[in-house]
């Protein structure tokens, strides 16, 4: 997802291809299946605040599929999915 749109970081038009909405299913599926695996030993608060990040990215990748970002729903993008990552990497 974050390579789709920094892909287009200097494109007039910025849109949502196919494969950010592959790449945040994807993310959403393993997740789901890690931390199934993970059993008992669940952080619920860091798993709910990773689902609720999933939620609102997916949301807006979904609901602009098939027109054109605008230059606040880009950057709020942007900017959800690098707290996604830095969730998952620092926390």
């Amino acid at each position: 997802v974050l390579g789709g749109l920094l892909m287009q970081i200097k494109a007039e038009e910025k849109k949502v291809f196919p494969g950010m909405i592959h790449g945040i299913l994807t993310i959403g599926v393993t997740g789901l299946i890690l931390a199934g695996l993970k059993g008992a030993d669940l952080n619920t608060a860091k798993i709910l605040t990773k689902l609720i990040l999933f939620a609102a990215v997916f949301g807006l990748v979904n609901k602009q599929k098939q027109q054109a970002l605008l230059p606040g729903q880009y950057n709020l993008l942007i900017g959800l999915t690098l707290l996604t990552v830095a969730v998952a990497v620092f926390w």
